[in-house]
């Protein structure tokens, strides 16, 4: 086995440590053809995604709603959560984490399907991921 393939089995089995173990199995389809839109966790990038089910086989990385895949899988530290805009258009000013420079910042939500890393406000933002922050 080389290091590739060890770091990519390591990121996969703990790359999401609050999550559950069918959060950490790959997308899979299933042998029939059917079309039916569901959810899977990707771990590669901590959300959850819509793909199409074929209706039979599979795994349990499979939910019907993208709620109950949040619930699930995404982390529940919403200030560790990824930064997400969302596949709609609308322009919401909002403020969300950023875990690499420890602050918050202000992003345009799209309106739907983000995550819990979006705030109304930077007081909110500072307040939930922040809490020892004097300013």
């Amino acid at each position: 086995m080389n290091t590739l393939h060890i770091a990519i089995i390591f990121g996969a089995v703990f790359g999401s440590s609050l999550a559950g173990p069918e959060c950490k199995e790959r997308m899979e389809i299933g042998p029939c053809d059917g079309a039916f839109n569901r959810y899977y966790y990707d771990i590669l990038s901590s959300q959850c995604k819509l793909f199409s089910y074929g209706g039979c086989g599979g795994n349990k990385n499979n939910f019907h709603t993208y709620g109950e895949c949040v619930k699930q899988c995404e982390s529940q530290d919403v200030c560790q959560q990824l930064k997400v805009v969302g596949p709609c258009e609308a322009l919401i000013p909002r403020y969300y984490f950023d875990t690499k420079t420890n602050t918050c910042q202000k992003f345009n939500y799209g309106g739907c399907l983000g995550n819990g890393n979006n705030f109304r406000n930077m007081q909110n933002c500072m307040t939930k991921c922040m809490p020892n922050h004097k300013g």
